[in-house]
């Protein structure tokens, strides 16, 4: 745009959404505070109708980057196995950082330390390169991002062969591994020949908790705020809470159940599923 809404566009990472320093800036109308999960365009919208970038996202670095805007990498934390997809990045820009800005650092000083970091790749090479005819030829019997974007998450029903219809139990490694074949087989089909795999909420016919199109939204939000997790359980509310275990709740009527071992045959898978753990959190809807 011509002239900038915002003097700075501000972009956690998704671990970091609600930092006390990025819920400071919420209310700043000369500060966007970008939300990188958002599935449509808004974040591209809010990042090119800023001044500069500061962000601790990868993606708001690039996105920068594309927009011809004047960035800087900020962090919580600096390392070798945070900082080496960012530092990856780096080689292909003019003016790379060499290492994040902490943000317990003034926003000022931040704003007044973002420069351009233009791409130093050859454009004409890597257009040589593309694989133009591959996605050429299977792009007409792909379901398209866009609509992937729009139609995920999806919801399905299944129904357990006879004899298998017990809840799963997290000691059990044979059931875990015989819900993940069934999953698998199930995503497998639904995801065949989209561009993209979509978020699945898989549930048994019998489920006793099924939650509606925006709960599933929610969830799979949820799920987006924390990548240490591999999938999640969905059972129906609990009247009393067993002991050790605390409560979240979250918006759509959806409650997050920290420390809680219930379990369901109700599952909400992310896209990259490969198979079921202990490794999972439990929804209450």
């Amino acid at each position: 745009p011509p002239s900038a809404r915002y003097r700075a566009a501000v972009i956690p990472h998704h671990n970091s959404i609600y930092h006390p320093f990025f819920n400071a800036l919420r209310d700043r109308e000369d500060i966007c505070v970008v939300d990188i999960i958002d599935d449509g365009a808004l974040p591209i919208h809010q990042i090119a109708a800023a001044e500069i970038v500061i962000s601790q996202s990868l993606h708001g670095l690039i996105y920068a980057e594309s927009l011809g805007k004047p960035s800087l990498w900020v962090a919580t934390r600096s390392d070798d196995i945070w900082n080496f997809k960012f530092l990856d990045w780096f080689t292909t820009t003019s003016n790379p950082q060499s290492a994040p800005i902490m943000i317990d650092r003034p926003l000022g000083d931040m704003i007044g330390m973002a420069e351009p970091r233009l791409s130093t790749i050859d454009r004409t090479q890597l257009l040589d390169s593309f694989p133009n005819m591959i996605i050429t030829e299977s792009s007409a019997r792909r379901v398209s991002y866009d609509a992937c974007r729009q139609l995920s998450p999806i919801t399905i029903f299944y129904q357990l062969p006879e004899g298998n219809t017990d809840s799963v139990a997290p000691s059990s490694a044979d059931n875990l591994q015989f819900q993940t074949k069934i999953l698998r087989q199930l995503v497998g089909k639904c995801a065949s020949g989209w561009a993209e795999r979509p978020y699945v909420m898989a549930m048994e016919i019998s489920a006793l908790a099924i939650p509606t199109p925006d709960q599933v939204k929610m969830i799979a939000r949820c799920l987006d705020e924390r990548s240490g997790v591999d999938f999640g359980y969905v059972i129906p509310k609990m009247n009393i809470l067993p002991e050790g275990v605390k409560e979240i709740h979250l918006p759509m009527g959806v409650t997050l159940y920290i420390g809680c071992k219930n379990i369901s045959n109700s599952f909400i898978l992310r896209p990259t599923f490969e198979s079921l753990t202990e490794n999972y959190v439990v929804f209450g809807i």
